[in-house]
């Protein structure tokens, strides 16, 4: 169990409960109905086995505020980790889940060997844009549209180099998290 500046804890989804409730989640916070849209719990064992991210983040109380999933891969450039689904509880946005779950996936991306992580986002939202340039200094590399093969899933593809810059955005974190409590105490 890990846990983090924000007093967050990020862990594994290593029970069945966790992968059902982390797959709960994931239809809610986007919506789905359709289950070709759903994430199957036995996707996120087997990416705990196989060098992938399946990881929660809960509260002091052990409610799942969020998760997010990946898996390795490889191309010209060497080991990447491709994330492809973070999803935060709608009453847990602005608390800084999204920013833990990143963090704690690219733990486990340096642990399987790769020197950065990659995702598509919608640009046009802009809490997200803002998030994945701004705050934890991905770079867009490519623009895809429909990228789903959907009207509406026009996509940019991340890079996150997992050196110097993510340590930063572990750094800032930390920083935030103790001048809340600072603001709390007075």
């Amino acid at each position: 169990m890990q846990q983090t500046a924000s007093g967050l804890f990020v862990e594994p989804l290593d029970s069945a409960a966790r992968r059902h409730a982390a797959s709960g989640l994931y239809r809610d916070v986007f919506g789905y109905a359709d289950s070709a849209h759903a994430v199957s719990p036995r996707l996120l064992r087997a990416l705990l086995d196989h060098g992938g991210s399946a990881l929660g983040a809960y509260d002091g109380d052990g409610a799942m505020l969020g998760f997010c999933y990946g898996f390795s891969a490889v191309d010209g450039d060497g080991v990447y980790h491709y994330s492809q689904a973070v999803a935060v509880h709608e009453r847990a946005r602005g608390l800084g889940v999204g920013r833990a779950l990143k963090l704690a996936q690219a733990e486990v991306a340096r642990s399987a060997g790769a020197r950065s992580m990659r995702w598509a986002f919608d640009p046009t939202l802009t809490r997200n844009t803002h998030f994945n340039l701004g705050v934890l200094g991905a770079k867009v590399t490519a623009f895809h549209p429909a990228y789903y093969g959907e009207p509406g899933s026009d996509r940019a593809i991340a890079r996150w180099t997992l050196d110097h810059t993510s340590h930063q955005v572990e750094r800032e974190a930390a920083a935030a998290a103790a001048d809340r409590s600072q603001r709390a105490a007075d």
